[in-house]
């Protein structure tokens, strides 16, 4: 069993597992019992301009920005998931690592 998190920062696992654990309990699972894939976008390049514009360009910003639109249709959100970078890792090797 497991649960694939996209565009989620680490520091959020905790809420959403509080969220499922009474759906867990009702399947007569453990909080411990899913294997947890969070997915985040990566471009990295010589300049932060250029990972940025890669990324944009990407198939991947693409698909994320479709995904949330049908998961959340009409949700008003004032970034489209591709536009938010908070939750991806684009820039530089340092900007990466960092």
């Amino acid at each position: 069993m497991g649960w694939l998190l996209s565009r989620i920062q680490a520091r959020d696992i905790r809420q959403h597992l509080e969220l499922l654990a009474p759906h867990l309990e009702e399947a007569g699972r453990r909080q411990t019992d899913p294997d947890l894939v969070v997915t985040n976008g990566l471009s990295m390049a010589r300049t932060r301009e250029e990972a940025t514009t890669r990324f944009q360009n990407s198939m991947f910003t693409r698909r994320m920005d479709v995904v949330s639109e049908v998961s959340s249709p009409g949700s008003g959100t004032a970034l489209k998931p591709s536009e938010d970078m908070t939750k991806h890792f684009v820039g530089t090797a340092d900007d990466v690592i960092e």
